[in-house]
C-alpha cells in the first residue's frame, strides 16, 4: 500500500510547479507512521521535494 500510494504521489509531483508534499496533522484513515513512510519514499524519488506537516 505504501509503494502504490507513493508512486501515485511521485507521478503527480513530477509534473507540479511547486514540489510540496503536505502531510496531514491528523488523519482518520492512516496513522502518522504511515504518512512518514510514504513521505520518505516520495522524497527519495522527487528531487527538491519540500515536505510540510500540517
Amino acid at each position: 500500500m505504501h509503494a502504490a500510494h507513493a508512486a501515485q504521489l511521485v507521478d503527480q509531483l513530477r509534473d507540479a510547479r511547486d514540489i510540496v508534499l503536505t502531510i496531514p496533522a491528523t488523519d482518520d484513515d492512516y496513522p502518522a507512521g504511515w504518512w512518514r513512510s510514504v513521505a520518505y519514499r516520495v522524497a527519495e524519488q522527487v528531487p527538491g521535494l519540500y515536505v510540510r506537516y500540517g
